[in-house]
């Protein structure tokens, strides 16, 4: 994961793709902030791709089980990025492995969400998760029209996404969610659990949870696989 700092005058200046895409967000930060960020950074270089992305299976594995459990919608969010040979197209990654570039939003959008949207006739949906939800603005569609999720999607959609959130956040503001109009809840989450070195039992404990709030309170679950990562032994 790409980490660049620069001092001046007491600010330090932090481009940290990972949690805040490829935007510089200066910020005051705290000496213990930066050894976190840089732990992180270990934390992924520390795995290759197969080892790292067999644990995304794995955990996908279970995802999908808890979907089975509440009768929630499952989405494959993790085979679009394979190839025909069944090997990672790293040509759908930005630069930091693990935010998707204008490309693999088009395929995640055509390939997967709106034909279950058209499937299931949805009619409106909230969109829950990190900086790869939050981050549809990345996506250029041929009109070249800024894009949000309901532009791209072609019904009311709302987006609940946060930068930077894990499991444990989206379950902190559940409330909010449920309390909201939409009928539909499309979630992806995992990645910055993954990346902050979380247990996999507590992330799938978190994302039951999230299913089982949200299902109790007469919310269309529908949860998406964790897409896979790329870490520098690929390049």
């Amino acid at each position: 994961m790409p980490f660049h700092s620069t001092i001046s005058k007491g600010i330090i200046i932090l481009c940290v793709s990972l949690l805040f895409l490829t935007q510089c967000t200066e910020h005051s930060v705290e000496p213990e902030v930066i050894d976190q960020l840089h732990m992180d950074s270990l934390y992924v270089d520390s795995l290759n791709s197969d080892q790292l992305n067999t644990r995304i299976q794995e955990l996908n594995k279970r995802y999908h089980f808890i979907c089975k459990q509440y009768g929630a919608g499952f989405i494959d969010t993790y085979s679009m990025f394979l190839d025909d040979n069944g090997l990672i197209n790293y040509g759908l990654y930005k630069s930091d492995g693990i935010h998707i570039n204008s490309e693999a939003y088009e395929i995640w959008i055509e390939n997967s969400l709106r034909p279950y949207i058209l499937n299931e006739q949805i009619d409106s949906v909230i969109m829950v998760g990190n900086s790869i939800t939050n981050s549809i603005g990345e996506y250029t569609p041929p009109s070249g029209i800024y894009s949000t999720w309901e532009r791209v999607l072609n019904i009311p959609a709302y987006n609940f996404a946060i930068s930077g959130d894990e499991s444990i956040d989206v379950l902190h503001r559940i409330s909010t969610i449920k309390t909201h109009k939409g009928k539909y809840v499309f979630v992806l989450i995992g990645t910055n659990d993954i990346l902050e070195g979380i247990e996999d039992n507590e992330i799938c404990d978190n994302v039951k949870n999230i299913v089982s709030e949200l299902t109790a309170a007469n919310k269309k679950v529908v949860i998406q696989a964790i897409m896979p990562m790329v870490t520098r032994d690929n390049n």
